[in-house]
């Protein structure tokens, strides 16, 4: 039992014990789109036409109206979501797909005001000698 507690310290001692939660943010900004479907930039700012997106990027995948605002919707990739279990340096993935990210264009009349893009977040509690050095506690989360 001792070596077995021991080792567990050892591992927690030497940054190596954590655990990430997987998860989809949004991220509202209004940005330069590229011609690859779904992706954008944020090195500029641009007012993007309904004409102009759809031979940027094709049709969306869905519209719908709320609040007298067109949104187009367009996936991207699959979206996952679960957890990562560090051990030692090795992540252990329990994760399952979750439907699409997703790139959402909201118009107001015939221009783009708003640009939601959903992106993955891995927030991380970790204990060990990494977590010391970025967070000054031997335990704690990462962002």
């Amino acid at each position: 039992m001792r070596i077995v507690i021991s080792f567990i310290l050892t591992i927690m001692i030497s940054g190596c014990v954590g655990i990430s939660n997987i998860k989809s943010v949004n991220k509202e900004d209004m940005t330069q789109l590229y011609s690859t479907k779904g992706y954008v930039s944020y090195f500029s700012d641009n007012n993007y036409t309904s004409s102009e997106i759809i031979s940027l990027w094709g049709k969306p995948d869905k519209v719908f109206i709320k609040n007298n605002s067109e949104y187009w919707i367009y996936n991207r990739e699959v979206a996952v979501r679960g957890i990562l279990i560090w051990v030692i340096i090795i992540p252990i993935p329990l994760i399952i797909p979750n439907g699409y990210r997703t790139t959402t264009l909201v118009f107001d009349k015939e221009t783009v005001s708003k640009v939601i893009y959903e992106d993955t977040r891995l927030p991380t509690a970790s204990c060990g000698l990494l977590n010391l050095y970025f967070n000054q506690s031997i335990c704690g989360v990462m962002d």
